[in-house]
């Protein structure tokens, strides 16, 4: 499982607490990670109370963003964990491809129309992602750090696991 080496704090998760939504990216990695399969928010709400679980947006771009929801919910006794105002939580985060430049520019061929034009060379695979952290809440230091280090080491997923799989796909279709 590629989630018992990563450099995470582990605190309230574990390794076994990441899911995947099931889609054409995870295919061929059911020896590296938790694969799950919902049909819709409902249903995913009503069956896990706990874990973090990550979908792919965009999975046939070069470069798919990623959600992150990171969910705790559980019925806790006294005495279990401290009690704080914010016991429960349900944090969203996002990563996004900014991979290519991009512009809009008029349409020469539509008088009415714009299209969106790539600029430049794509920034390399490590560079190109960005982290948009939502309603992100922690009941202590230790519990928000093992989340961040969970996002990061998704993010580093995405960058060694799935970006390379992409690549070599568009190698091999080019060839």
């Amino acid at each position: 499982m590629y989630f018992n080496y990563a450099k995470v704090r582990w605190d309230l998760f574990s390794p076994q607490d990441i899911y995947f939504k099931s889609s054409i990216l995870t295919r061929g990695l059911e020896d590296d990670i938790n694969i799950i399969s919902y049909k819709n928010k409902g249903d995913f709400h009503q069956k896990y109370t706990h874990g973090v679980f990550v979908k792919f947006n965009h999975a046939k771009d070069d470069y798919p963003n990623v959600e992150i929801n990171l969910m705790d919910r559980r019925e806790r006794k006294n005495g279990s964990r401290p009690m704080y105002r914010h016991q429960y939580f349900d944090n969203l985060v996002y990563i996004y491809s900014y991979h290519k430049m991009q512009e809009w520019v008029k349409d020469p061929t539509d008088p009415t129309g714009w299209k969106m034009v790539t600029k430049g060379q794509p920034l390399p695979n490590e560079e190109g992602y960005a982290i948009d952290f939502h309603n992100f809440q922690g009941y202590s230091q230790e519990v928000c750090q093992e989340q961040m280090d969970i996002v990061y080491s998704v993010r580093n997923f995405l960058i060694e696991r799935i970006l390379p799989i992409k690549q070599k796909k568009v190698l091999t279709m080019v060839a």
